[in-house]
């Protein structure tokens, strides 16, 4: 459905807050930690949330156009592959969706070589309103999915960016299709006007580390050292 037809379908629902006058929202693509370390190889879940700052006293967005009607976002390399430690750089896997909040269309592309990743889901055609968010410390959060990341080789780090898909708006309320991947401004579906910063140049960026794995010579001495501590211990509490 485009935006053009989602905006005259709009329908007002009035939620009764007061006006949002003066109030600063801001809107960025987030993932659950900024590191992630697992053995050379292992895939490495990381989920994606987007993110929606309040300041001054400011009203959800969110909540006032009746949540989200679509989402998407893209990653990759925010550095050179094999720039940032030994072995081949980590790659990017795959994209679970978040079916519970969105349960309409989904769609993925993956780069052959794992370089890049981007996605887009959407509500059903039968719902009425779409996902809000929960309340977090800096206003709201809305989970999107999970991103699947396989590690390097050993030692490798590989630092990616996660931010706006492509520089298409694919981030659009429910109720008038307002683009959050822009900066913007529009009168909601509870009345009030808003103003906000949307996520295009905000990047988050994230890396994901390869720990070598003890050797088998390592793992003898890390066994044979607490073997010794056991046997110590008894004629040390003797004295």
């Amino acid at each position: 459905m485009s935006k053009r037809r989602l905006g005259a379908a709009a329908a007002a629902c009035v939620l009764g807050l007061a006006p949002a006058t003066g109030a600063a929202i801001s809107y960025r693509y987030v993932t659950d930690s900024p590191t992630y370390s697992a053995g050379p190889g292992a895939l490495v879940p990381v989920k994606v949330y987007l993110q929606e700052t309040l300041t001054g006293g400011s009203h959800s967005l969110l909540v006032g156009d009746g949540g989200l009607f679509n989402a998407g976002a893209a990653v990759g390399y925010a550095a050179l592959p094999g720039s940032e430690g030994n072995g081949s750089p980590a790659t990017l896997s795959t994209f679970a969706f978040d079916t519970s909040d969105f349960s309409g269309l989904t769609a993925q592309n993956v780069a052959p070589d794992g370089s890049s990743l981007d996605f887009q889901e959407g509500v059903g055609g039968s719902a009425s309103f779409g996902p809000m968010g929960i309340i977090s410390a800096a206003g709201r959060i809305q989970f999107l999915g999970t991103l699947t990341v396989e590690a390097g080789g050993a030692g490798n780090v590989s630092t990616f960016s996660l931010g706006q898909d492509g520089g298409s708006g694919n981030t659009i309320t429910f109720k008038n299709a307002f683009d959050l991947d822009f900066n913007g401004d529009g009168t909601a579906a509870d009345g009030n006007t808003y103003t906000w910063t949307g996520t295009d140049g905000a990047v988050s960026n994230f890396t994901v580390a390869a720990t070598p794995e003890p050797s088998t010579p390592g793992l003898l001495a890390i066994a044979a050292s607490a073997f010794l501590a056991r046997r110590r211990a008894p004629s040390e509490s003797r004295r």
